[in-house]
């Protein structure tokens, strides 16, 4: 099992694995858990999907329990992983994307970017050596530090990489999904690909299964507008807006400096949008959008704090995500540090549930 993921306590109600030595023998239960006691854990096995059943509770003493592991809240196949992580990478291009075998290697505007990582995102990465010494010198040559992205489970060959040579582990993520059709259906957009990568079919969306939640129709207490292109003063709010969340986060993942913002606005394989809401003639929040491999993927910012912040961004979230859907998109995604428990139960309330975590790691 992972010992950079899920490291955090469970609770009552969560899925989780329980590993428990009966007899000299292991066993293992997946499943909700009903009871945390002292003496005794309480697990219901899950139904298909990794959804709540109505099974018969199993008792497990607490000197039985070898290992409990904390899981997402539904069954994800790892092509689900890789197929999100390659949207994410259509997403943020940077300046040069190719593949080194299984392993594709973008070079961002920074050490710090989305776009500067390698990652374990061919088929087969899980059952190819890693080309270690090739995503070194890629790196080196173009004078940057070697970063890699482990992906949860697609990426278990390079998180035993980093622990045997002492890499540097950037902060837990967790990557966030919400469908946004009730039937799913391949997205309008043309299929999308990265150059030069080993042949994947387009999926017609995620296959994890979820609770359907109704989409709000968005508060008008506010205006929504959304470009294809930036101004220059739309880039200087999404840096004042990007600077005030990592001041308040205490993290400097994705600041870009400002003289290469830009940059974000360059084509992708894909939609690009740049969405405003707007207060009295002011932004108040802001957010690139994209559409790849039919999934919509954001990240919002606020340059300025305002009054009913929840109900702003709310009806930010709730505007994105009906572009999207009017745009063909099946499924959202965003990212969120795993310990910001605010804003997690924040998209929990909007739809949002947990698929995957994924980390960075930086060669010492």
């Amino acid at each position: 099992m992972s010992y950079i993921f899920r490291s955090d306590k469970v609770k009552v109600g969560e899925r989780v694995v329980v590993r428990s030595k009966i007899f000299g023998e292991f066993h293992d239960v997946i499943g909700h858990i009903t009871y945390l006691g002292a003496d005794e854990l309480r697990i219901r096995p899950q139904a298909q999907g990794g959804m709540p059943s109505a099974e018969e509770e199993i008792t497990i003493a607490r000197e039985e329990i070898h290992i409990i592991k904390k899981l997402s809240p539904r069954t994800v196949r790892n092509s689900d992983i890789r197929h999100l992580e390659l949207a994410h990478a259509l997403a943020f291009p940077g300046q040069e994307q190719q593949w080194q075998d299984q392993w594709l290697l973008s070079t961002g505007f920074g050490s710090g970017t989305q776009s500067h990582y390698g990652a374990p995102l061919g088929a087969s990465a899980l059952f190819q050596p890693i080309p270690i010494d090739e995503i070194v010198d890629f790196y080196q040559q173009r004078q940057l530090t070697p970063r890699i992205l482990i992906p949860e489970r697609i990426g278990k060959q390079a998180e035993t990489l980093v622990r045997e040579q002492g890499w540097r582990i950037g902060s837990e993520m967790l990557v966030l999904t919400r469908r946004l059709t009730t039937v799913h259906t391949a997205a309008a957009s043309p299929r999308t690909h990265i150059p030069d990568a080993p042949s994947m079919p387009l999926q017609p969306g995620l296959s994890m299964a979820t609770d359907l939640y109704p989409l709000a129709p968005p508060d008008t207490q506010w205006t929504f507008q959304i470009s294809e292109h930036p101004d220059t003063t739309w880039l200087h709010d999404y840096h004042q807006g990007l600077a005030l969340r990592n001041l308040h986060s205490n993290n400097s993942t994705d600041l870009l400096p400002e003289t290469t913002l830009h940059l974000l606005s360059a084509p992708i394989d894909g939609e690009l949008g740049f969405a405003e809401l707007v207060s009295d003639h002011r932004r108040i929040a802001l957010a690139r959008v994209t559409i790849t491999r039919g999934l919509l993927g954001y990240q919002i910012v606020s340059p300025v704090l305002v009054r009913e912040q929840e109900k702003m961004l709310t009806a930010f979230n709730q505007y994105l995500l009906h572009w999207g859907m009017a745009k063909g998109a099946t499924d959202a995604y965003l990212h969120v540090i795993a310990n910001n428990k605010e804003s997690i139960a924040f998209y929990q309330r909007l739809g949002f549930i947990e698929h995957h975590r994924r980390r960075y790691a930086v060669v010492q």
